[in-house]
């Protein structure tokens, strides 16, 4: 039977003395092959550092890591949380909401575990509206929330247009901006014809 390695208690100070800075421990990682967040993400901590050099924290290596590409608007804490369903051995993410890694990493590590999740897929379809599924009895209920008394105008609703719809939208009114207005011109050109009328009179 092995038996357990004695543990040593040691002070800050000379603890201090085995390695001189956050930052030399970080880059020391990386040169071991371990992808971590950037260096100026709130996770990078000695402890967070110490439980990937323990194996203790689960990060992807370097060699491994596929680069992700979001196609649909996707918020950082909602990858997190898919993030947090993939099970890992006896390892942990030492993820919270006062601890992140930036967005490009957990990008990225979720593509390199997950490559086929539906963040890194195209809209299957094009829909006006976000489509939601309810039973009539649930349909009833929401009906009966309805105060407005009919009153329909200057009113924020309740269900909105879909993400893509709006992308959609906003980039049909960029390309109308662009466009040059055809009528302006062809009144500019008419009143330069007249002027140079009158002006060969």
């Amino acid at each position: 039977m092995q038996e357990e390695a004695e543990s040593l208690k040691i002070s800050r100070s000379d603890a201090n003395q085995l390695i001189s800075s956050l930052e030399s421990a970080y880059y020391g990682l990386l040169l071991q092959g371990k992808y971590l967040p950037k260096l100026a993400s709130s996770i990078i901590t000695s402890d967070y550092l110490l439980g990937v050099l323990f194996d203790k924290i689960y990060v992807t290596n370097l060699n491994e890591v596929q680069i992700g590409v979001l196609l649909k608007s996707v918020k950082k804490y909602e990858i997190i949380e898919e993030l947090r369903k993939i099970p890992l051995q006896q390892k942990s993410w030492r993820i919270d909401y006062k601890h992140l890694p930036d967005k490009d990493w957990i990008t990225n590590v979720m593509k390199t575990l997950k490559p086929n999740h539906e963040f890194f897929q195209k809209y299957k379809q094009s829909t006006k509206y976000v489509m939601k599924t309810f039973t009539q009895e649930q349909i009833n209920q929401i009906k009966e929330l309805d105060t407005t008394m009919g009153k329909k105008k200057n009113v924020k609703r309740f269900f909105h247009v879909s993400e893509e719809k709006q992308l959609e939208a906003e980039n049909q009114k960029r390309s109308l901006k662009k466009k040059p207005q055809k009528g302006k011109w062809i009144g500019k050109l008419k009143l330069l014809t007249t002027m140079r009328r009158i002006q060969a009179y």
